[in-house]
C-alpha cells in the first residue's frame, strides 16, 4: 500500500477502490469471482446485497434463509463468521490493493439472529499497516437494530490474490492463467514460513507476477 496519507489519495483512486470492493462482494455472491468454480462464499452468501460502500467501510444486508440457519432456526455461527470474514475483507479493499490472507478471526455472539429476518453487516477498517490490516464488523437485526454479533479480523497483506488480479485487470482469466496466479499465492505463503524479509518476499512475488504478465502479453 502506498505511504500516501488517506487525505491525499486522489478521489478517482478512492472511487475505483470502492467499486472494486463492491464487485468483489457481488462476484462472490453470484459465483463469478473465480471463473466457473463455485466457492463456499457463494453458498453462504446467497441473497446478500451491498447497500453502502465508502472509504474504509462497507454495509451489506442478507436474508437469514434456511441455507444459513442452525437447528434452532437462527443464523448459524459459522455463517456469521463467514460474514465477518468476507465483508471485512471487502472493506479492506477500499483502503488497500491487496485482500491478503487471514491470520486471526474472532467472533463474539451476543444474541440469536432469527431466521426469516435480514441481518445487516457493517464492516470497517481500523488500521492498515505495511504488512497487517486490522478490521472489525458488526451484525445487527435489520428489523430492530439489535446487535447480535461482533467480529475482529487481522489480515496479512503481502500475498497476491488471484481474484483481485482478475478484477483489477477487468478481464476474464482462463484456468491456466488463474492457476499461475494461485501458484504465486502459495509461494508467498511458503516464503512466510521460511521467514524471508518482507522486501525480498515482495520482490520475488513481483517478479513472478511480471513474468506472468509478460507471458499473457505474448499470447495476445
Amino acid at each position: 500500500m502506498s505511504a500516501m496519507p488517506n487525505s491525499q489519495v486522489p478521489r478517482k483512486d478512492i472511487d475505483d477502490r470502492t467499486e472494486l470492493a463492491r464487485r468483489f462482494v457481488e462476484g462472490l455472491v453470484d459465483g463469478t469471482a473465480m471463473d466457473d468454480r463455485p466457492t463456499f462464499d457463494h453458498t453462504a452468501l446467497q441473497g446478500l446485497r451491498v447497500v453502502e460502500v465508502a472509504e474504509g467501510r462497507i454495509v451489506c444486508e442478507m436474508p437469514v434463509s434456511e441455507r444459513v440457519q442452525n437447528r434452532y432456526g437462527t443464523l448459524h455461527g459459522g455463517a456469521a463468521a463467514t460474514l465477518v470474514d468476507t465483508i471485512s475483507t471487502a472493506a479492506l479493499l477500499t483502503r488497500s490493493p491487496h485482500s491478503g490472507v487471514s491470520v486471526h478471526l474472532a467472533v463474539t455472539y451476543l444474541a440469536p439472529m432469527p431466521g426469516g429476518e435480514e441481518v445487516v453487516v457493517d464492516a470497517r477498517v481500523t488500521r492498515v499497516g505495511r504488512q497487517l490490516a486490522s478490521l472489525e464488523a458488526q451484525l445487527r437485526r435489520k428489523a430492530t437494530g439489535q446487535l447480535v454479533a461482533t467480529g475482529t479480523h487481522t489480515k496479512f497483506l503481502q500475498v497476491a490474490d488471484p481474484t483481485m488480479a482478475k478484477m483489477r485487470a477487468g478481464m476474464g482469466l482462463n484456468n491456466e492463467e488463474a492457476d499461475s496466479l494461485r501458484v504465486v499465492t502459495s509461494e508467498a505463503a511458503s516464503m512466510r514460513g521460511l521467514r524471508l524479509s518482507p522486501e525480498r518476499e515482495a520482490k520475488m512475488e513481483t517478479n513472478s507476477l511480471v513474468a506472468s504478465g509478460m507471458q499473457r502479453q505474448s499470447m495476445l
